[in-house]
């Protein structure tokens, strides 16, 4: 991957994370690790070796041996585009060639952007920034997630106990709901590799300074104990911000222990009765019977499990 397009990326998303497979052999055999756990975008070379030379080399396939170097990256796009784990990832095809030179062969892939080597068009940035662009609130998708976030949120105002039907993702989207009604900006963080934290937080209006980190688990009995407790610590002293840890399934006398030994640690740790209680006030907030004052977290999880 040449250095510069590396450093727009970083740009682009100072977080990211760049896995690199130097031949196609590597690829192959580590997609499967891969597609459990999906990349935001594919990066692709149109020509790169099948493996690096030595005594034991993998033996190679009839499509390289047909198809040679020269077409190895669309290769690996065949693979990501017939996985339903990966196919819907957008990918970015960079090469010398020319644009005419494979559009027969980029037409396979919808998905797919092309960037010619040593070509600035503005193209790449224009990528990017799509692919960085959050969903529309009025897009349709984000209208029935919301939609569904909602009606959860409602079920558990009205009795707590319907968290048990609850799959952990939905909590986590529920939960940021909630939040952005409540006057916060909410990211929830991807699924896997999300930094340890599930959703961050700031407030609108500027009322409760700084960005809050909050994870959550959503654990069908077991109570959290002090590991993921310390372990939250760790990210949200690292990043130098408050923390918010919420546990359906409630904590053991250990998790608070953890908060015991670091003096001044800016973390609240919340139950099953604050994720009651948010979903609560949420309901008020929806009829206009609520609105927000003063430090929010404070005045919503007065009280710990």
């Amino acid at each position: 991957m040449a250095d510069a397009l590396k450093a727009i990326l970083v740009a682009a998303f100072p977080n990211v994370e760049i896995r690199h497979f130097g031949v196609e052999s590597d690829f192959r055999s580590g997609f499967n690790v891969i597609a459990e756990n999906p990349p935001f975008l594919f990066l692709v070379d149109v020509m790169f070796p099948w493996t690096r030379p030595s005594a034991e080399m993998p033996s190679i396939p009839n499509d390289v041996v047909h198809g040679g170097v020269y077409r190895a990256g669309f290769r690996c796009l065949h693979q990501v585009s017939e996985d339903a784990r990966t196919s819907q990832v957008p990918a970015l095809v960079h090469s010398v060639l020319a644009l005419q030179d494979v559009a027969e062969e980029m037409a396979a892939f919808p998905h797919a952007h092309y960037l010619q080597a040593d070509v600035d068009d503005g193209s790449l940035e224009r990528f990017l920034a799509q692919i960085r662009r959050p969903l529309s609130p009025e897009s349709p998708y984000s209208k029935a997630v919301r939609s569904f976030c909602q009606t959860l949120a409602n079920q558990i105002a009205v009795n707590p106990n319907f968290l048990d039907q609850i799959e952990w993702r939905d909590l986590e989207r529920v939960l940021a709901e909630i939040f952005g009604t409540l006057g916060f900006q909410a990211i929830l963080t991807r699924p896997a590799k999300d930094g340890g934290k599930d959703i961050v937080l700031e407030r609108k209006d500027g009322g409760e300074p700084g960005v809050i980190y909050v994870e959550i688990k959503h654990w069908p009995s077991a109570k959290v104990g002090r590991r993921p407790v310390r372990e939250f610590i760790q990210v949200i002293m690292k990043d130098r911000v408050s923390g918010l840890f919420l546990s359906s399934s409630g904590y053991t006398e250990s998790a608070y222990g953890a908060l015991a030994v670091v003096e001044r640690v800016p973390l609240t740790l919340g139950g099953r009765e604050q994720i009651h209680r948010l979903c609560q006030t949420y309901t008020l907030a929806q009829s206009g019977l609520w609105s927000p004052t003063g430090a929010l977290l404070t005045e919503i999880l007065e009280s710990r499990n």
